[in-house]
């Protein structure tokens, strides 16, 4: 048996494709907890109808507590061998737990699966084209890459979660637990074929937390620490590659968890000056030698940056990681 967790916070407006998808599924030995956070729209109402119609379904209903609080809560009370993540604005392909779950079957050192999507909403070509690429070497790419892997399109054994102690209070929650299993020597699938239909608009979460800076910046710390923490490359000394809003929150995220780290300059391609006491500096300006690591801050300059140092001999993630 499979335990499918959905979390619902004001979500009617998608709510009941979200559900009538998980009910419609070809593989149907599943439950489906769905935990209302204290929604004050007609989340509930809708969850109540569709608990009426189906006894798969386990509502938990209370206050708000947050994603990351739902979701462990979910955990806790799965029954299922399989835990399976839907978001509340989201539609499974109909055969999505079918395909994901043979795969698990077959494939008994894979722990945690996913798969590529269809995104649906506002138009997002380059955000499919991120998450519908190969998984190869997930350290790696959950490092350097933005959106790589789908979190809502993930179903993950649940024994995994005795090692993991669950997700952690983070607002980039899929990425610390990614890189949380990598530690653990965990294996990442991911299957070539699109089995859910994101959803991207102005009041998803990812578009939320992104616009407040929330999701990028502990994206950014959670970075930082593995490299430094798990990989070993305690860096003194490093500059930020970008002085536009990236850059600026990479330097308060390290001024504020590294405090002890120098920053030596900004590097820009068109802005010049100082941030505060920092110089901002030119590529051409800056004086590679004088630093131990570059944190490439800057997603429509990170192509350039990552050949402008790879032509300087500076290798990927031993000198330099894009956070951005």
């Amino acid at each position: 048996m499979a335990s499918v967790i959905m979390p619902v916070y004001n979500g009617e407006l998608h709510l009941e494709e979200a559900i009538q998808s998980v009910l419609n599924q070809s593989y149907t030995d599943f439950e489906f907890i769905i935990i209302n956070d204290g929604s004050t729209d007609q989340s509930l109402n809708i969850i109540t109808k569709y608990k009426l119609l189906d006894n798969r379904i386990h509502v938990i209903s209370r206050e708000n507590r947050g994603l990351v609080f739902s979701l462990n809560e979910g955990i806790v009370a799965a029954k299922g061998k399989y835990i399976i993540r839907m978001d509340a604005d989201d539609i499974c392909y109909s055969n999505r737990f079918e395909k994901q779950i043979d795969f698990l079957e077959t494939h008994r050192s894979v722990s945690i699966l996913s798969s590529y999507v269809t995104i649906i909403g506002e138009e997002n070509g380059l955000l499919e084209q991120k998450l519908n690429q190969p998984l190869v070497h997930p350290v790696k790419q959950f490092l350097t890459e933005w959106y790589c892997y789908c979190h809502p399109a993930v179903v993950m054994r649940k024994n995994i979660f005795k090692t993991l102690t669950g997700y952690q209070s983070y607002f980039a929650e899929d990425l610390d637990l990614w890189l949380r299993a990598c530690n653990e020597q965990m294996q990442f699938g991911k299957l070539e074929m699109p089995l859910l239909y994101y959803r991207v608009h102005h009041n998803s979460k990812t578009k939320q937390d992104n616009l407040h800076l929330n999701g990028i910046k502990d994206a950014v710390l959670l970075k930082v620490k593995y490299v430094r923490e798990k990989m070993g490359n305690l860096f003194h000394t490093y500059a930020v590659w970008g002085a536009g809003a990236g850059g600026i929150t990479t330097t308060e995220i390290m001024n504020e968890h590294y405090p002890d780290l120098i920053c030596v300059g900004l590097i820009d391609t068109y802005k010049q000056g100082l941030h505060g006491s920092i110089p901002i500096l030119t590529p051409f300006e800056f004086d590679f030698s004088k630093v131990d690591y570059i944190l490439v801050a800057t997603e429509p300059g990170r192509a350039y940056a990552a050949d402008y140092l790879e032509e300087r001999e500076l290798q990927l993630l031993n000198d330099y990681l894009p956070v951005i």
